[in-house]
């Protein structure tokens, strides 16, 4: 084994959409943005219904229909998931206590 080989990470954490208008075609796209610029697969699932979606498509975020009040569970999983993390923080109200 690679003593210098990265080690792929998950992150996961439940909270809602910070925008106020909910998971709509402009924070779709942002959080798509901000995905594409990470090696990480982020998966965002809405609970309620089993729905998920991949971060890095806005089609897919838009399919879930989430409102600014509805929870989803945000799961960040690769080698640089604490900064792919980090930069998607903003977008989410984390039920942590995190904001």
């Amino acid at each position: 084994m690679d003593e210098d080989a990265p080690i792929e990470v998950t992150l996961q954490a439940e909270g809602c959409v910070r925008d106020p208008n909910g998971l709509h075609l402009k924070v779709a796209s942002d959080i798509s943005r901000v995905c594409h610029g990470f090696a990480s697969l982020v998966t965002i699932t809405r609970p309620d219904n089993h729905r998920s979606a991949d971060g890095k498509s806005p089609l897919a975020l838009l399919t879930l229909g989430a409102s600014a009040r509805q929870v989803l569970s945000i799961q960040v999983r690769g080698v640089d998931a604490a900064q792919t993390w980090e930069a998607l923080k903003p977008f989410f109200l984390l039920q942590t206590g995190e904001s």
